[in-house]
């Protein structure tokens, strides 16, 4: 356990582990980074209330209320992944970034063709090439990513319902 200091009121939004680290987001923006055995060291400053948070060794990705998706890497840098971001989850590797983008309204089957929620795409960030990519162009909402390895699993509904679903990143990304 650990006891967070100089929040300044802020409360914990988001929390995100991977290779031994958490990431913890808070509802004042911050970005924060933890490896048991040391202390807890904000990494960055979202503008909005971080809502969804991955984090693989001292990298850390974080999204917040206003759909801003960044990249706070282990050796101190930033990168701006999206400004469409949904609040649907966020996942990484050492290899990957993923998160689902807002495509526009909803106009799947699952929704009726008529819903005030936005359709969502997967996007992957190749920390490798420094590319973005559509994985998922497809209708419906794609959302709450988790990745091992190569193999990613998502929560889907461009079948009409609530489906879980699974595929390899293709090579080379």
């Amino acid at each position: 356990t650990v006891k967070l200091k100089g929040l300044g009121g802020d409360n914990v939004t988001g929390l995100g582990t991977g290779q031994g680290v958490v990431g913890i987001g808070t509802d004042g923006g911050k970005v924060l980074v933890w490896q048991p055995g040391t202390d807890v060291t904000q990494v960055g400053q979202m503008n909005g209330a971080v809502i969804s948070v991955a984090a693989y060794g001292r990298s850390v990705v974080a999204v917040d209320d206003g759909g801003h998706a960044q990249l706070f890497t282990a050796d101190g840098q930033t990168f701006r992944l999206s400004g469409k971001a949904a609040p649907f989850g966020v996942t990484m590797n050492d290899r990957y970034v993923v998160w689902a983008e807002e495509k526009g309204a909803l106009t799947a089957g699952v929704a009726g063709g008529n819903a005030p929620y936005p359709e969502t795409d997967l996007y992957l960030a190749s920390l490798a090439t420094g590319k973005i990519y559509d994985l998922v162009p497809e209708g419906g909402q794609q959302g709450f990513p988790s990745l091992s390895g190569s193999r990613l699993v998502w929560q889907d509904a461009a079948f009409g319902g609530d489906d879980v679903l699974t595929a390899q990143i293709p090579a080379g990304l």
